[in-house]
């Protein structure tokens, strides 16, 4: 299948999860329904990942993981001024 998905998003550069599913439909010829299914799944996916510790890596969009603050940085409940 050929990368068909045209820019998406709102005012500022946003991409809303309805956005992502309205283009997989549009790619693909899913009804919004089944493409959503397909996001949630990712999402999904993801997000299991990370709570496990996992480092999440996406070839031409970047890597994310998620860190845990030291107790009193900034930002923290106990650091927070």
């Amino acid at each position: 299948m050929e990368r068909v998905l045209s820019m998406v998003g709102r005012a500022e550069g946003t991409t809303t999860k309805a956005d992502l599913v309205e283009e997989v439909a549009k790619a693909t010829d899913l009804t919004k329904k089944q493409a959503e299914v397909i996001v949630e799944s990712v999402f999904d996916g993801i997000i299991a990942s990370l709570r496990a510790g996992e480092k999440i890596e996406l070839r031409g969009f970047g890597a994310s993981g998620c860190a845990s603050a030291a107790p009193g940085w900034p930002g923290t409940r106990r650091g927070a001024a």
